[in-house]
């Protein structure tokens, strides 16, 4: 759900789990994940956050080169943190070789895109994502955000309305609508 208790939560159990199998790389990969958006949405400083995501990423990777969800997580750090543009898609590529049905994996690759004004390919990526996961409120909301980088305002509006008619609450599909909104005025 991405919210701060279920990322606390998230936190908890990662750590629980290494506890209990320190060998367990994936653990370690998605432990990544979580300080990464804990970081991202202003859970805590991102200067200890986003330092914790790459080295539970990379502690992952020692571990096993494997586990996708670290080289998204570390792909991840290196765009909002590191500014590597290079390194970030390298990281994401790879984790699309190791997973290429994860949604989550897709989503960030089509952010990173349209980060980079790649909008185009970021609206085409992002179309996988929703195949794979229709009806998140998370993947619809973000898409509207995707749609509003690449100056689509009325696609964004009615994306984020498709996430609000799943969640009328859900604070992102809230903003990305109200950004876009004020475009058309």
């Amino acid at each position: 759900k991405l919210t701060p208790f279920d990322l606390d939560q998230a936190v908890n159990c990662f750590t629980q789990a290494i506890q209990f199998d320190p060998a367990y790389a994936r653990a370690y990969g998605e432990l990544s994940l979580t300080y990464f958006y804990l970081g991202l949405f202003g859970m805590g400083p991102p200067g200890d956050l986003f330092p914790k995501a790459k080295a539970n990423a990379i502690q992952a990777l020692e571990l096993d080169e494997t586990v996708a969800c670290a080289h998204v997580g570390l792909a991840a750090v290196h765009i909002f943190y590191d500014w590597d543009w290079s390194a970030a898609e390298f990281e994401i590529k790879q984790a699309m070789k190791l997973r290429s049905g994860d949604s989550v994996t897709h989503a960030h690759y089509a952010d990173f895109l349209s980060i980079r004004g790649r909008h185009t390919e970021a609206i085409a990526a992002f179309a996988r994502v929703l195949e794979l996961d229709p009806i998140s409120r998370v993947y619809l909301g973000h898409f509207g955000l995707i749609l509003h980088r690449a100056r689509e305002y009325d696609q964004s509006i009615e994306q984020c309305r498709k996430a609000l008619a799943i969640d009328p609450n859900y604070v992102n599909a809230l903003w990305f609508l109200a950004l876009s909104q004020e475009q058309v005025g």
